[in-house]
Order: structure tokens, then C-alpha cells, then sequence
């Protein structure tokens, strides 16, 4: 889970989530042959119920080797792990160490995609109060309405939300005039409501596919179509999508460690999640690791829009690829866009306000 918090009337650190650094080594530039890695993910898929019940082993991906072959990657808590063979079936395991997996200011007008956003409402965490924050990921349409996307856990707090709850830009925990922000703060952060969520299942065996939420914006113009980065352009959104694929250059813009770019390392995941209100199974993820030995995501970055890295000015047009939902000190997971749109009924919004709904 990738949402900050803040204690309130202590400091926002309080149940900071999982830092997301590592060095990884660079992915080759062409993907591998596509029925290679089909192959391997039903390997993967074959072995992974028994690879989970290891004490200590968090998650498997199809990914690739340092020669570009694909394997089976585990995903571990800590080094020295038993049990985990070096072939399965014919594919070879690699091991990687990454850690627990966790799920990851003056209202500004348009609210800016990939800045901080949370719900009104303050979570109860071993008998004391935190409010929370994530990010604003994208503006979408059922083509009669528009509404903000991010996760389940920063806008419906791990399925405790209820429709109609206020959602803020910022979140409480980034409101200044006092701890998780005054009633002035919170009036003026409004810009709309919990309309649907997507339920987490808190079970070791479940199957969740996606950690995503929408709210209602009460005035379309409060959100723009391009994502907006200290007050200038960053890049704008396609209304198309792509679903991710090895080695596909990403970024992403988050409230906490702003515009970072990356690489996708793994596809077909299947990882533990640690939430506060207990650990939840994912299936059909994503795991991207930042470029050139940086972070791609920590603490408060939850709900940002992972897109496609082309290289180009600001006035090319990005691909939504997935929702970042989570992360550990290693590595960043996220959801593929495709099944977060199809589930809660809504498409990536690309039109100007005078011609939206």
C-alpha cells in the first residue's frame, strides 16, 4: 500500500509506508520472443500457489534474466529463503530480494493530475487517528460524467469508505494550518465525491485484480486532461491505452516523488499485499523498477497513472499502462489500466471541458 499518513497531533511520518530503492539491472531493449514468454507464464502461474506457501516468498512475475531469457521470478522478503528450486519445470527461478510489499499546500484549480489527493475521513490505526494521502492518477468518463481516479485504499480507505464521502486535493495529511488541516482547508480541497469502488478481498488466496476507486468531480473544470507538474505541462493523455509488456519504458507522475520513469520488469504477477486491515493476493499485476538507479515510487504515490515513456516533447500524446497501487524498498507494482477501466465502467478522458460531459 502506497498511501502516506499522518498522526494527527503528531508528525506525517507515523505509518510511513515501504521507500522504493533499488538498483536493477537494465532490461535488454527488445522483448523476447511472445510465445517464450507465454510459456513461462503458465509456468509461473503452475507453480506459484506453492512457491506463496513458503514462509517469506511475497510474489512471482514472468520476467527476464540478465541475457534477456525469460524466467519466473520469486519475490522474497529477505535473502536465504528455502525451499525455492532453480528450475521450474524447464524455466529457470531467479530470486529477487524485495522486501514486504505494501500497499504505496494551497488547493491548486485545475487540481493537477498526479498530486496529492485523499478522502475527508481519518483512519483508526491500533486505537489512534491518522488522516491519509495519495494521488489524483487521471480524469475519466462513463460519457455522462467525469470523475478522478485512484485507489480503493486513498479515496475508500480498504473498502471503509462510503459513497458520497468528500475527496480532497490536497489530502488532509498535506493541509499546513494544523494537523490532517483546519475546516477551512477541507471546504476549499473539495473536489468531489466517493462515487464506486472495486471491494479488496483480504485473504492470502484471493484474487483481486485491481486496488481502484472514483470520485465524482462536482465541476469538470477543477480537473485537466494533461497532467500538470509544478505548474507546467508534463505530458498529456491518450484516450487510448496499451497493456504493459517487458521492457516497456514507463513513467509516472506521484504526489510524493513526482515525474519518475522506469521499466517494466515483470508481468503476470501474483503478489502479497500488505495492507492495515490485513494481507491481500493480486493476480495479473505489473512491476516496473526505476531507471538509471532511482526510486520510482514511495510512500503517498499510490493511485498515479503509470504511462508510456516515449522520449518526446510534452505535446506527445502517452498511453495509460497501469494504477500504481503498491511497492516495497525494492520494486513498484501496479494494476494494468485495462481491467481498472472495464471494472468500474469508465474510459481515459482526453477532451477539453467545453467538450466534455
Amino acid at each position: 500500500m502506497k498511501t502516506a499518513y499522518r498522526h494527527i497531533v503528531l508528525w506525517s511520518a507515523a505509518v510511513v509506508l515501504l521507500s522504493l530503492l533499488a538498483w536493477v539491472p537494465s532490461a535488454p531493449a527488445q522483448p523476447p520472443d511472445p510465445s517464450k514468454i507465454d510459456k513461462v507464464k503458465k509456468v509461473q502461474d503452475k507453480h506459484t500457489d506453492a512457491l506463496l506457501a513458503l514462509p517469506d516468498v511475497v510474489g512471482t512475475a514472468t520476467g527476464l534474466d540478465a541475457n534477456g531469457q525469460p524466467v519466473v521470478k520469486v519475490f522474497v522478503k529477505k535473502a536465504g529463503v528455502a525451499g525455492i528450486p532453480a528450475k521450474l519445470d524447464d524455466v529457470s527461478a531467479v530470486v529477487e530480494v524485495t522486501g514486504e510489499i505494501v500497499a504505496r499546500l494551497e488547493p491548486e484549480r485545475p487540481a493537477p493530475l498526479g498530486s496529492s489527493s485523499g478522502s475527508e475521513r481519518l483512519k483508526k490505526i491500533r486505537k489512534k487517528w491518522y488522516c491519509t494521502g495519495g494521488t489524483l492518477g487521471a480524469r475519466v468518463t462513463d460519457n455522462s460524467y467525469w470523475y478522478a481516479l485512484s485507489n480503493n485504499h486513498v479515496y475508500a480507505l480498504e473498502n471503509a469508505g462510503i459513497v458520497g464521502d468528500l475527496i480532497l486535493q490536497p489530502a488532509r495529511i498535506d493541509m499546513t494550518k494544523q494537523a490532517c488541516g483546519s475546516d477551512q482547508e477541507i471546504g476549499d480541497a473539495v473536489i468531489g465525491n466517493l462515487s464506486a469502488f472495486v471491494p479488496i478481498t483480504f485473504k492470502r488466496t484471493a484474487k483481486n485484480e485491481v486496488d481502484a476507486a472514483l470520485a465524482l468531480i462536482q465541476n469538470g473544470s477543477t480537473l485537466p486532461t494533461a497532467l500538470v507538474a509544478n505548474r507546467s505541462l508534463s505530458y498529456r493523455l491518450s484516450t487510448e491505452t496499451t497493456p504493459p509488456a517487458l521492457t516497456m519504458k514507463v513513467k509516472k507522475h506521484g504526489r510524493t516523488t513526482g515525474l519518475t520513469k522506469g521499466t517494466v520488469e515483470g508481468v503476470n504477477v501474483t503478489v502479497l499485499v500488505r495492507y492495515d486491515s490485513g494481507v491481500a493476493r493480486f493476480i495479473n499485476q505489473v512491476q516496473i523498477t526505476g531507471s538509471d538507479d532511482s526510486s520510482f515510487s514511495d510512500a503517498g504515490d499510490s493511485g498515479s497513472l503509470i504511462v508510456t515513456d516515449t522520449g518526446a516533447s510534452v505535446n506527445q500524446l502517452e498511453k495509460a499502462v497501469a494504477l500504481l497501487f503498491a511497492g516495497s524498498n525494492t520494486t513498484t507494482f501496479g494494476n494494468p489500466i485495462d481491467k481498472v477501466l472495464t471494472l468500474l465502467g469508465v474510459v481515459i478522458d482526453g477532451k477539453p471541458p467545453a467538450e466534455a460531459p
